[in-house]
């Protein structure tokens, strides 16, 4: 073992000469450094396993020479000696990098023997330690899995790779030092973890939601290991970023969630549209027989709900099982705007007022506006939703204002996700439901020209979480009422129309949902000819329908023009039907014990010319299988009884022709 000792007291020099030849077994080859200034030239060449440092070295001190040496990279074990001195000299030794601190006057062999060999024992712990530590920094670092270490007594970050700070949104080095607690969706799960490693003495794989610096969330599996680093009690972090795959999974539930509220929504739309023939039927006749202006008035009023209330059917169905929506029409705006606040006064004003509570409408609305593409009952429900929305944000009280105006084209991009603004982009199973598209990020209607409307309040407002489901369907903020499915629509309206929509709100700002609806550009409707029913022939039509609602409608509809039969079964239909015996046959279509469609092409196959028209209140699309059987299709509640009787005039004509093709 090379030892060098450096001492400028050749005294002192022999009696450590001495003490190591008294070692039993020890071979030990001794160089003396009697200066300062030799001492760091013999250093340079790293020749030695220990070095034997005198505390006085004339001007300068061991003390100094640690420091120095150790500035020049040396590896071996120091260990001072000096011949005077206590516990401050020690504490000092042991800080400037010492390995031990000896007295000369009680030294002997065996302490001198006991303290080298504890000096290179641990000198060499110390750079096994030091190289595991070097190839640990590699390997995280190269590594493509998100790492990083934090203190276990406070959750202060030691050290991050690069990929944990891409998860984050924050370059690795200026994670250092912060406190984990930040990257936390709930600050309480970082406890729980801890405990767990405590309890287990590992986590691996705990689904946690975390969230990035600019507030997106980070749904991760985490592992905690402890270890030890630089001296501390630590834990070695690991992630797997699975923010796709939750959303891909949250996206499934909903598409479940979809599939199950569709089956049901077809359902009770089917026996709604039965209930509203009832009342909108009724009303149409009742408006053509009557002169009276005030009665006249107040049955429009009974047939504009019940067509609200068709179109609400239709549009709650077609959010949860989607579908075409009804041809679209110029719809004037402001109009609609005063009747959807006049409609929701109840809600707004009555209701409010009863609890002591005081909310205002204010309009703003520009009167030079042109017509949007839509549906007047689209637009009025789409208002009632914003209304009723924007009084629930405001239990104390407060303002709701209505502002409609022109715009030429999109506004500029909104400000970055983070300063109260959110865009609403189309769910995607495997696209960003957050949010990621903003108003200037989606086509420009080819007019260039929208209407936008807005409708603010000075609510509660909202926190960037619920910012971004808010157009969720089933997401909901109410504890009592509500089902999550009102804002949904709004979107899904909106966004079919080709308008756009935008929502800005932070707590206690309220909120302020932005509409851009793209301006009417079709021809004029109504150039087609004179209003009212084209007028057919008399014939001879067969109505099969179980609801006698809808029998006693149609029968009080078609009988003064036509002879009319009315059965409730397609097994009763079928005895009475002959060849030449109906002209036209109305069927609805789900019926006990045959449906519509299989009765229908058991007529057409014993009469090829009777006329067959499809009479029902379920949604069916253009591709539907059940359709081939019938020549026209009429959609129950009947909105306009004149195209009621204009199928019929048109059934006549087919018939009429099959008949006379037949005869040639």
């Amino acid at each position: 073992m090379n030892i060098l000792l450096v001492e400028d007291d050749e005294d002192d020099y022999i009696l450590v000469r001495d003490l190591l030849r008294e070692i039993e077994g020890g071979r030990f080859h001794l160089e003396w450094a009697s200066s300062y200034e030799t001492a760091i030239e013999a250093i340079q060449r790293q020749g030695h396993d220990v070095y034997l440092v005198d505390y006085r070295l004339g001007a300068r001190n061991g003390l100094e020479f640690l420091r120095e040496a150790s500035e020049r990279g040396r590896r071996a074990p120091m260990i001072l000696l000096t011949g005077q001195g206590g516990r401050e000299i020690d504490v000092e030794a042991m800080r400037a990098g010492a390995m031990d601190y000896l007295a000369k006057g009680q030294l002997d062999s065996a302490l001198l023997e006991r303290s080298i060999r504890y000096a290179v024992e641990r000198a060499r712990t110390l750079e096994a330690l030091r190289r595991s530590e070097e190839g640990f920094r590699a390997i995280v670092e190269t590594a493509p899995i998100p790492m990083a270490i934090i203190r276990l007594s406070d959750g202060v970050i030691l050290y991050a790779n690069e990929p944990i700070g891409q998860v984050v949104g924050v370059p690795a080095g200026a994670l250092i030092g912060r406190g984990t607690l930040d990257f936390y969706e709930d600050p309480s799960d970082c406890q729980v973890l801890l405990d767990r490693l405590r309890r287990e003495g590992c986590v691996r794989n705990c689904e946690v939601l975390l969230k990035r610096t600019d507030g997106a969330p980070v749904w991760a599996l985490i592992s905690f290991q402890p270890m030890v680093f630089n001296g501390q009690q630590a834990v070695l972090v690991g992630l797997y970023d699975i923010t796709d795959r939750k959303r891909t999974e949250q996206e499934l539930i909903r598409l479940e969630r979809l599939r199950a509220l569709g089956e049901m929504s077809a359902g009770v739309s089917h026996n709604l549209n039965n209930i509203l023939v009832g009342v909108l039927g009724p009303a149409q006749l009742l408006h053509r027989r009557m002169d009276d202006p005030q009665a006249l008035r107040q049955v429009e009023g009974i047939i504009t709900s019940a067509r609200r209330a068709t179109d609400l059917v239709q549009r709650l169905h077609r959010a949860v099982r989607g579908g075409e929506e009804g041809a679209w029409r110029p719809v004037g705006v402001n109009r609609v705007a005063q009747e959807a606040v006049q409609a929701a006064q109840p809600r707004w004003k009555d209701e409010s007022e009863a609890k002591g509570v005081s909310i205002r409408v204010v309009f703003d609305l520009d009167e030079g506006l042109p017509e949007i593409q839509g549906t007047e009952v689209g637009l009025h429900n789409i208002l009632i939703n914003l209304l009723f929305n924007a009084v629930d944000a405001m239990p104390e009280g407060g303002e709701i204002r209505v502002t409609t105006r022109r715009r030429e084209t999109p506004p500029p991009s909104p400000p970055p996700e983070g300063e109260g603004r959110e865009q609403i982009a189309p769910p995607s199973p495997l696209g960003k439901g957050d949010g990621g598209l903003g108003l200037s990020d989606f086509i420009v209607h080819p007019s260039g020209e929208w209407v936008e409307v807005v409708v603010g309040d000075t609510g509660i407002g909202m926190d960037e979480k619920t910012r971004r489901r808010v157009f969720e369907p089933f997401f909901t903020t109410k504890l009592d009422v509500g089902t999550g499915l009102g804002l949904a629509t709004v979107y899904g309206t909106v966004t079919r129309w080709g308008g756009l929509i935008d929502v800005e709100s932070a707590p206690g700002r309220g909120a302020t949902f932005t509409l851009l609806l793209p301006v009417w550009t079709a021809p004029e409707v109504g150039t087609q000819g004179p209003a009212g029913a084209r007028r057919a022939r008399r014939g001879r039509v067969l109505v099969v329908e179980d609801d006698r609602v809808v029998l006693d409608l149609l029968s009080d509809l078609l009988s003064a023009d036509h002879e009319v039969e009315m059965v409730q079964s397609g097994a009763e239909a079928l005895g009475r039907f002959a060849p030449g015996c109906y002209d036209m046959v109305l069927i609805d279509l789900g019926m006990p014990e045959m449906p519509g469609d299989q009765v229908a092409r058991e007529m057409r196959r014993m009469d090829a010319c009777v006329a067959t028209v499809l009479i029902t209140g379920w949604e069916l699309g253009e591709a539907d299988p059940r359709l081939s059987g019938f020549d026209f299709h009429v959609r129950k509640p009947f909105e306009d009884l004149d195209r009621v009787q204009d199928t019929l005039a048109q059934g006549m004509e087919l018939h009429d022709a099959r008949v006379a093709g037949k005869a040639d």
